[in-house]
């Protein structure tokens, strides 16, 4: 579902509600492998919005979900209506402007809300896991890159992912023998081409 509320703005709008039956599930261990299970699904809404500028664009999108169909033991979190590993809310910003002729520069950014992780730990000995909430977390992009045409064709780009050096773990997204791994520091890239 669409509306164009204006001639440089736009919304759209999705409601889901998804139940997959038998899904194939991997489960880790001393005997471990892929199995088919009861079910999982979720239901939510996704919106999404277009702004467009004179010298540029906005693309903004937003999602929620809540699981209502999930059989799954290894994915289940306790008192909750979330799934292990996933954000119940997330929201992105992709956008460009064009500062010069041959100038433009490209912030994004990524909001995760909390997740929820299982967290091993080991007492005296004995291994134990515990289901443990996540805070949200905020990954800003940036990019500046430069074109010039002429006899010879210059295209550089100067990029700065994860801006702020922001902690992000990549989760298990079921009950395993691992804690989340930690995700990238700040990258810098740097790139130029010429084209003759």
């Amino acid at each position: 579902m669409g509306i164009q509320l204006s001639q440089n703005v736009s919304i759209i709008a999705d409601i889901f509600d998804v139940k997959i039956k038998d899904p194939i599930v991997f489960q880790s261990g001393i005997v471990g492998g892929y199995f088919n299970d009861a079910q999982t699904g979720t239901s939510g809404i996704e919106l999404s919005s277009k702004i467009l500028l004179e010298n540029g664009y906005f693309d903004l999108t937003y999602s929620y979900y809540k699981d209502t169909h999930n059989r799954v033991d290894i994915y289940n979190v306790p008192s909750s209506d979330s799934l292990l590993s996933f954000p119940q809310h997330k929201f992105t910003l992709n956008s460009s402007y064009q500062l010069s002729e041959n100038i433009n520069v490209s912030p994004s950014t990524i909001y995760l809300g909390s997740r929820r992780a299982n967290i091993i730990t080991m007492v005296e000995g004995s291994r134990s896991s515990n289901i443990e909430r996540l805070d949200s977390s905020y990954l800003i992009n940036l990019s500046l890159s430069f074109d010039q045409f002429s006899d010879v064709g210059i295209r550089l780009r100067f990029s700065i992912f994860n801006l702020f050096d922001e902690e992000y773990d990549f989760i298990q997204s079921s009950v395993g023998l691992h804690n989340p791994l930690p995700g990238s520091d700040r990258e810098i890239l740097f790139r130029a081409r010429l084209e003759y």
